[in-house]
């Protein structure tokens, strides 16, 4: 699918996207437990279709009514049943679901389409053999084969400098044991990440005590407290409106509903930015309004939200002044190298970015030109090029645009007025 983008007006107001992150979670949880769940404000991105569909192939089916997920109590299958897990293009599932999954089969398939083909995911299930993990594959790539394998309760660490999405699977599953364990998470990096896991955790009635640092550490308990319900609303998603907080910074003035001024989302930091840069905002009755605001540069450790990186580049573009955005290692194995693409792409637009290490350094107050950006099939990049075409004097042309629905089904059909 390609788009042009071109200079228009956008929504005034918009109301988030639900969090695909929490809401993976809250399935993943909801399997563990076995409980009737029902999720309000669920979303419809790829992502959580893919995580829906794990936990039906796992024994948790669901259906929709009233505006409600409802997610049935996890029915029991044969010994002999090898479930796979069909993970789509989702990073996270194929890290949270394989500790979780290990709870209930001993034997079972993670399979994987799309640009999570061409991740690195085979290093991350490498540290799973400190945990008794194990499994087979052909040219160090899906489909995985884990077999043979009973998650025990024990002291045990793990270097988390790649990735926090493993390290939540295994809070998960180790939750569920019938004996304490600890879990030490060495050279920790997407800290949020694991908080917003042991909240999820703590809602369900799991017991853990948390201290995060350069090592974390994690004491959990094996006795799960009774809740009257499970009944759960999704916040709005930090991540993906992270960009229409963006344009409004720029362009014109906007209202966001459905976040949570308190989240523990790590892309809430777009506001720590914006106060670095000069971007006005005001919480009111729990909508987000954005100004337009004349914007200075900035400097900025995106380490631990990488994913805010499109975005704020972005909004760097167009600053006032030179600023500096660090982290930029955290770009490798996503959807796309990012670092390059973002470089690539946007040189295609008359824009240029400085690669120094692990920083980008952003000349602000360019001008874009026309051009035809690809996506390199990652929604991130097709958000940011997208705020790039609306500030534009005549547009940009985004190709495999369509990426979007991953995280945001109706992104360009919420975002702009045609």
């Amino acid at each position: 699918m390609e788009i042009f983008i071109k200079p228009k007006s956008f929504n005034r107001e918009i109301t988030a996207s639900a969090s695909k992150s929490y809401e993976q979670r809250f399935l993943a949880l909801s399997l563990l437990t076995g409980e009737k769940t029902v999720l309000k404000n669920f979303g419809n991105s790829a992502d959580v279709i893919a995580a829906r569909n794990i936990i039906k192939t796992l024994g948790c089916d669901f259906f929709i009514k009233n505006n409600k997920l409802i997610i049935k109590k996890r029915k029991q299958f044969s010994d002999d049943y090898i479930p796979t897990l069909e993970c789509g293009e989702s990073g996270l599932c194929a890290r949270l679901f394989v500790p979780v999954a290990a709870v209930l089969y001993k034997n079972f398939i993670v399979k994987a389409s799309g640009s999570l083909l061409n991740r690195n995911i085979y290093e991350d299930y490498k540290s799973l053999s400190d945990f008794g993990f194990n499994f087979s594959l052909e040219n160090n790539n899906f489909p995985f084969n884990f077999y043979d394998y009973e998650l025990k309760a024990g002291d045990y660490k793990i270097d988390g400098k790649n990735s926090s999405q493993l390290v939540s699977g295994l809070l998960m599953a180790l939750s569920c044991l019938p004996e304490p364990s600890v879990l030490k998470v060495e050279n920790a990096v997407s800290i949020k990440y694991m908080q917003m896991t042991v909240d999820a955790l703590q809602r369900f009635g799991f017991q853990l005590i948390d201290e995060y640092g350069e090592t974390c550490n994690f004491k959990i308990y094996p006795k799960r407290l009774a809740l009257d319900n499970y009944k759960f609303k999704i916040e709005g998603d930090w991540s993906g409106i992270s960009n229409v907080l963006v344009a409004g910074a720029l362009i014109q003035d906007i209202k966001v509903k459905g976040l949570n001024q308190y989240s523990l989302q790590a892309d809430k930091a777009i506001l720590e930015v914006f106060d670095l840069a000069g971007v006005r905002y005001k919480w009111k009755n729990s909508v987000l309004k954005i100004f337009k605001s004349r914007v200075n540069s900035f400097e900025f450790d995106a380490t631990n939200c990488p994913d805010l990186i499109p975005a704020i580049v972005i909004l760097a573009v167009f600053a006032k002044g030179k600023s500096l955005i660090h982290g930029i290692s955290r770009l490798k194995n996503k959807e796309s190298s990012r670092a390059e693409v973002l470089q690539k792409e946007l040189a295609k637009a008359g824009i240029t970015l400085q690669i120094d290490g692990d920083a980008m350094i952003i000349q602000g107050e360019q001008k874009p030109n026309f051009a035809v950006l690809d996506s390199n099939g990652d929604h991130r990049m097709a958000m940011a090029f997208s705020i790039l075409g609306l500030n534009s004097e005549n547009g940009i042309k985004i190709t495999n645009a369509d990426v979007v629905e991953k995280s945001w089904a109706n992104y360009y059909n919420e975002l702009i007025i045609e």
